[in-house]
């Protein structure tokens, strides 16, 4: 039986928040095989707010990714990873 890909590890650095001097969200994904993958950042509602990936064509490897915070509200917000065959969402919070 085939395996699907995977994300072993969504990291967030520092420890999924993002402080006001950071202005950035660093996060870490990793693949086992070449996958298209998409990330968005959601609003609490669902709502797009900003596009990190579209569709960007990866080896498999361990991927960094970041999202500026400087124009974000302070507040929780979630990062959705889309794979061809799976989704992942990971709440993070601007302080």
């Amino acid at each position: 039986m085939s395996q699907s890909p995977v994300i072993l590890a969504v990291k967030f650095e520092p420890n999924v928040l993002a402080a006001v001097d950071d202005k950035k969200i660093y996060f870490e994904f990793q693949l086992e095989k070449d996958e298209n993958v998409s990330i968005v950042l959601l609003n609490t509602y669902g709502g797009e707010i900003v596009k990190v990936l579209d569709n960007a064509t990866y080896k498999a490897g361990t991927f960094t990714a970041e999202i500026e915070t400087v124009l974000l509200k302070k507040g929780d917000y979630f990062i959705k990873m889309l794979l061809k065959d799976k989704k992942v969402y990971q709440k993070v919070t601007v302080l």
